[in-house]
């Protein structure tokens, strides 16, 4: 096979289902050792966290399994439709699965992180379909409805509402009747939550300032903090590489990836402000990691790109052996 070949291939859908697969078998394979530690601690402003809403069982992996598909997919659907990194390539969706394998903890259990990265993603398309259409008040609404509603199980969420009033900037649509569509659409939850009695003002709590560090042996928190590092390292790197190809899309185009960008910027930053919550944020990061990797090598699909790929893959892989070793 020539080189030519093996980097097609790997931007294809079928070597996206195949290191998809192998991701969820190794999660799978990882939860039956044992190797999933229980997230615990309420970080919700008022109802309890989603790492409480299952109890540690096959139910909860298999949701959680099901969620990290459908984000990857929600990837996939985003790059299509917007046309993202211009290109066809669907690497994003192993990367991201494969990522996540890495630590079993965030693939094998339900909990506050996958969802944060279904709302801020789901989100992020719903921004975008808004670019240069003041009038789209309805949209940014939905938006900050969703993370003030989510907000009452994860304070994290609050951290992403200036992300998303930056968006509308970057979206050409940040003018009075956003603002307020977003401000009514942050009021919103809490009205309506306290007017069904379903909260009392009285009832919201201050977060459990709890991680996942605290439940494991110093040889899995190296493991973990490795993990990330490297997860880190290759988002700047790779975010990095394809700026300057993104400074010459069209309008749109430099938009839409420079709000990925800035998810990108926040998730790092807040992974080192809010130590403590990291686990909440890795998904995210995986996710955009996965993008931003996907598309340096998707437009610098040279002949032998292929060994940058397979390397990617390779530690990744290398970490999550690392990880059951433990």
């Amino acid at each position: 096979m020539s080189a030519e070949n093996i980097v097609r291939f790997l931007h294809s859908r079928f070597a996206a289902v195949l290191i998809g697969m192998a991701a969820i078998a190794c999660t799978c394979v990882s939860y039956a050792a044992g190797d999933v530690i229980p997230i615990t601690g309420s970080k919700g402003l008022g109802f309890p966290s989603a790492n409480s809403w299952l109890p540690p069982c096959v139910a909860s992996l298999v949701l959680n399994l099901i969620l990290c598909t459908g984000i990857a997919l929600l990837m996939i659907i985003l790059n299509k439709r917007f046309n993202l990194t211009h290109s066809t390539s669907v690497l994003i969706s192993g990367l991201f699965l494969i990522m996540q394998a890495a630590l079993p903890s965030v693939a094998g259990q339900f909990y506050g992180g996958t969802l944060l990265c279904v709302i801020v993603m789901t989100g992020a398309g719903i921004l975008f379909t808004t670019f240069h259409n003041p009038e789209a008040t309805k949209p940014v609404f939905l938006i900050f409805f969703l993370l003030s509603l989510c907000a009452f199980t994860q304070y994290a969420y609050v951290m992403f509402i200036p992300v998303f009033f930056i968006g509308c900037a970057q979206m050409r649509i940040l003018n009075g009747r956003s603002v307020t569509a977003a401000i009514l659409g942050i009021i919103t939850p809490v009205w309506i939550l306290a007017g069904f009695g379903l909260i009392q003002f009285s009832d919201i709590s201050v977060p459990e300032f709890t991680d996942i560090f605290t439940a494991v042996r110093d040889r899995e928190i190296l493991q973990m903090s490795v993990t990330t590092g490297v997860t880190l390292l290759l988002c700047v790197m790779t975010g990095a590489g394809c700026m300057l190809r993104t400074y010459n899309y069209n309008s749109n185009g430099r938009s839409f990836n420079g709000f990925i960008y800035v998810v990108s910027i926040a998730t790092i930053i807040l992974i080192f402000v809010d130590y403590t919550n990291v686990a909440t944020y890795m998904p995210l990061l995986n996710c955009c990691t996965a993008y931003h990797t996907s598309h340096f090598f998707a437009i610098h699909a040279r002949r032998l790109s292929y060994i940058g790929i397979l390397t990617v893959l390779a530690v990744y892989a290398g970490l999550y052996t690392w990880s059951i070793l433990l």
